[in-house]
C-alpha cells in the first residue's frame, strides 16, 4: 500500500504552486477517497470539475461515486440531479430544472 498521507501533501504543495491544474486535485481526491476522507475528495473532485474545459464525465461519476459513499441522506438536491444525470441520461441531455 501506497503512503497516501504523503502523497496527500505533495500533491498539496502542488497546488499551492499551480492551483488552476484539475489533476492535481484529482489525484489528491483520489488519495482521500483511500483513505475514507470523502468529504476532502468531493471538494477537490469539484474544483477539478470547475477547471476542466470541457467537463469531463469521468471525473463526474468519480465524484457521485463518493457522494455515494457517504450514504444519499447527506446529499444535496444538487447533487441527486447530478447522479441521476450521470446515471440516467445522455451526456448531452441537459435536465431541466424549475428554479
Amino acid at each position: 500500500m501506497g503512503n497516501f498521507p504523503s502523497a496527500i501533501n505533495a500533491y498539496s504543495e502542488a497546488i499551492k504552486i499551480s492551483p488552476t491544474l484539475p489533476k492535481l486535485y484529482i489525484n489528491r481526491a483520489s488519495c482521500y477517497i483511500v483513505l475514507n476522507l470523502y468529504d476532502d475528495a468531493v471538494i477537490d473532485c469539484t474544483r477539478a470539475l470547475d477547471l476542466l474545459t470541457p467537463p469531463v464525465e469521468a471525473n463526474r461519476l468519480s465524484r457521485v461515486r463518493t457522494l455515494a459513499k457517504q450514504g444519499l441522506l447527506s446529499v444535496s438536491l444538487d447533487r441527486l440531479i447530478e447522479l441521476w444525470r450521470t446515471m440516467c441520461w445522455p451526456p448531452n441531455y441537459h435536465l431541466k430544472t424549475n428554479r
